[in-house]
């Protein structure tokens, strides 16, 4: 029996209502489908009320929960017989008319242990039928609900209903982004604490990929962390949300934790950490804070890195930092860059300890709280040894001048320093290396509290604005110093001084070294013309539209093409130039045209999502289908068996780029040519954060580039435009890139315009 609607109404509540009294008298009905009717939960209830019944129903399929070839789905008839211990209705476009039907099934018979209904459309009643099914069941043990489209609400009840449950053993839950709001923070740091006294629960995950990582919760249970560190071995790939929750879990066990690192690491005396504090996110601070006040009481060292600019709560970390008494050694990356309010310091954190008032009331007045809370904080903490790699010494050495110059250079941004003792009973050499954005004045003014003695001190800047002669950091130096004379040995390009200063406001007979360091300098490999993108975070991969890409492809777009003849003209002549006549070609995220040039033969093969789409490509000889969001791999393809890989107008809804184009390395030929090909146009709610959020063409360029680099590609070169008339280019390059400042006239191989312009 078929009521799948096919117009514009369907039977409706009323409709399933009426219809339920007939199916109590049924004995012949196998299959019955009403999708899209619109039943709503009392007429899906109604159904399934009905036909449990019905002693004599044989019904087996119900809409698309049947069995098919690639998976086994239900057979309701087996319900009766307490058979049906594992239901996998994952990716089968269930709605919440389904799962109510489903529900009271589940409820009556209680015999499922082993539940997967992920990547689903449930959302309202479904999600709440669910949560009592969780709630009453006595057999479940394992289920998977990832994926569903869930609002916070449904989250919370999810997660409150497996805290509830006492035989569930592994559960993943779709609990959403870990943003740091009240709502959110308040239901994941509930189901954190709630897993600690959970009887059965020995792993759970929450993600919005299919490739779920689960959380072994048995070893912080039985105080067997390994290496006493956190975070946990093999927790790279866990998302924020899960990470959060495990350590609101740890927070409540209290386990014996000696190590504890949020986000990267850095050597904060030797540059200041801002790639490290980019990388950086706030979302998991709150958690954070619950372990360090709950499970600090052991913690031996501790690094945590700060998003640049974080506010919310900085001060209250600061004071939590306080309850780790044991701690020996704490780094704060990216502490002078965090917003510190005087209002939220403490009372008894007022004391500007050793350090002079007067530095406070000129240029170093904004970071007088900054220094009050570090002042504070060390003062709290006698046992600790190191901050931010500083060595503290004993209570004396921690007021000497020295080591208040060093802790207030921690307080201003852009800046590291370091202290070291000279060879020989030499001079100290107080090392600072200055980044674009450093505050010179300030810098120069925290010089000023080292006092003439019997100690001499030397300083190595690096630092463009510094080395100019003429520029205004060169001027603060100057205010410090007297009697100074400057030697130049090089243009001011790569200026290179060793000015000598009788520098009597630091010490007698001091030198200063101002270096450029050539590593820095424009147009080097690590400067900003490199934009490496292999770690991408979970934010950056966001899609607005959270649905399986196989939904989103299922209806073919033959015949629609997605940028514009021009650029389409544009890249079938790249084509006609780079790709080798009778080549080997393999066309990833294709449809029902490759844009090659008509007139040459080509062996083809094209990958896409749609299936239709790629049989309409005429040019193919070999097809296959892939979402390469939870699978980047051609484990299909032999290595080594194409001339060139190709990818027109995909890249930006690629979630995991780099593994996909490493794959697309192992697959080429060695001097085959990679050419991915791209434009400003997208759908919107499929493409990823991070390209989203780029501002203008040159950004999506330098982010693409990035991610070739990191596949491993060699002469990788980009373009923004193809002439009709072209001479031979160069062989065996996967790209094309334009240097800085250069032309397609006079610095590009001949033929290169403006290909990605559109």
């Amino acid at each position: 029996m078929e009521f799948a609607n096919r117009g514009m109404y369907g039977i409706e509540v009323v409709g399933a209502i009426f219809l339920a009294h007939f199916l109590r008298l049924n004995t012949s009905l196998t299959t019955f489908n009403f999708r899209l009717n619109h039943v709503e939960k009392d007429g899906a209830k109604a159904l399934a009320q009905s036909l449990l019944g019905n002693a004599q129903t044989v019904l087996q399929t119900v809409n698309t929960m049947g069995p098919t070839k690639m998976k086994p789905g239900i057979d309701f008839g087996h319900f009766k017989t307490g058979h049906l211990t594992t239901v996998d209705l994952s990716k089968r476009g269930l709605d919440d008319d389904d799962f109510v039907f489903l529900e009271e099934w589940l409820r009556r018979y209680d015999c499922v242990t082993d539940l997967n209904l992920s990547w689903n459309f449930m959302s309202r009643d479904g999600i709440r039928k669910l949560t009592r099914h969780i709630k009453e069941s006595k057999v479940l043990t394992k289920l998977n609900c990832v994926g569903l489209p869930v609002t916070l609400e449904g989250s919370a009840l999810l997660a409150r209903a497996v805290v509830e449950n006492h035989t569930l053993r592994q559960v993943a839950l779709p609990l959403g982004h870990c943003h740091d709001t009240t709502e959110r923070q308040q239901m994941i740091q509930q189901f954190g604490m709630g897993l600690a006294s959970h009887p059965t629960l020995h792993s759970f995950a929450c993600t919005r990929t299919p490739n779920l990582e689960y959380a072994n919760l048995n070893d912080a249970r039985e105080n067997k962390i390994k290496d006493k560190a956190f975070p946990p071995e093999r927790s790279g790939g866990w998302p924020r949300t899960q990470m959060a929750v495990f350590m609101w879990f740890i927070s409540a066990l209290k386990p014996d934790l000696e190590r504890l690192t949020l986000g990267g690491n850095g050597k904060p005396k030797v540059e200041y950490p801002k790639e490290v504090c980019q990388g950086a996110n706030p979302d998991l601070i709150p958690a954070t804070l619950g372990v360090l006040h709950d499970a600090g009481h052991r913690l031996q060292q501790v690094s945590i890195a700060l998003p640049l600019g974080y506010a919310s709560r900085s001060m209250e970390l600061m004071r939590v930092l306080t309850v780790c008494g044991s701690m020996r050694s704490l780094k704060l990356l990216g502490f002078a860059s965090a917003s510190m309010k005087e209002s939220q310091l403490p009372p008894e954190w007022n004391s500007f300890g050793s350090a002079p008032r007067w530095l406070f009331e000129d240029r170093l007045q904004r970071k007088r709280t900054h220094w009050q809370a570090l002042h504070g904080l060390l003062a709290a903490l006698p046992h600790l040894e190191q901050f931010n790699d500083l060595a503290l010494g004993g209570s004396s050495m921690r007021e000497s001048p020295e080591l208040t110059c060093l802790l207030l250079m921690q307080c201003l941004e852009g800046i590291a320093t370091d202290l070291a003792d000279g060879v020989g009973g030499s001079e100290a050499l107080l090392k600072a290396n200055l980044q674009a954005d450093a505050d010179v004045d300030a810098f120069c003014d925290v010089l000023r509290i080292l006092s003439p003695g019997s100690q001499s001190v030397s300083a190595s800047a690096t630092r463009a604005a510094i080395a100019a002669p003429d520029s205004a950091g060169r001027s603060a130096f100057n205010r410090v110093v007297s009697g100074n004379t400057a030697r130049s040995t090089g243009s001011t390009k790569g200026w290179r001084a060793t000015p000598t200063f009788p520098l009597c406001a630091v010490g007698p007979a001091a030198l200063l070294l101002l270096r450029r360091d050539p590593r820095r300098s424009r147009g080097s490999a690590t400067g900003p013309s490199r934009l490496a993108r292999s770690a991408l975070t979970e934010r950056d991969t966001v899609k607005m539209d959270g649905f399986p890409d196989e939904l989103f492809y299922l209806v073919p777009r033959i015949g629609v093409y997605h940028v514009d003849d021009h650029f389409r003209a544009q890249l079938t002549e790249l084509y006609r130039l780079l790709l080798p006549k009778g080549g080997n070609l393999l066309d990833l995220c294709s449809q029902h045209d490759s844009h090659l040039p008509p007139e040459v033969d080509y062996t083809l093969t094209v990958h896409g999502m749609n299936q239709l789409e790629l049989l309409a490509n005429s040019r193919a000889s070999e097809r296959f289908t892939r979402n390469f969001n939870e699978d980047p791999s051609l484990s299909n393809l032999p290595s080594n068996s194409f001339d060139a890989v190709l990818m027109t107008v995909s890249i930006q809804y690629m979630q995991r780029p780099v593994e996909l184009l490493k794959e697309a390395a192992r697959v080429l030929k060695p001097g085959g040519q990679l050419i991915v090909s791209f434009s400003n146009r997208m759908f919107f709610t499929k493409a990823i954060e991070i390209w989203r959020a780029q501002r203008n063409m040159k950004g999506l360029v330098n982010l693409v580039l990035g991610y070739v680099r990191d596949a491993g590609f060699e002469q990788v070169r980009a373009a923004n435009g193809v002439t009709l008339q072209a001479p031979q280019l160069l062989p065996g390059t996967a790209g094309f890139r334009r240097p800085h400042g250069a032309t397609a006239e006079n610095r590009l191989p001949p033929g290169v315009g403006r290909i990605g312009s559109v």
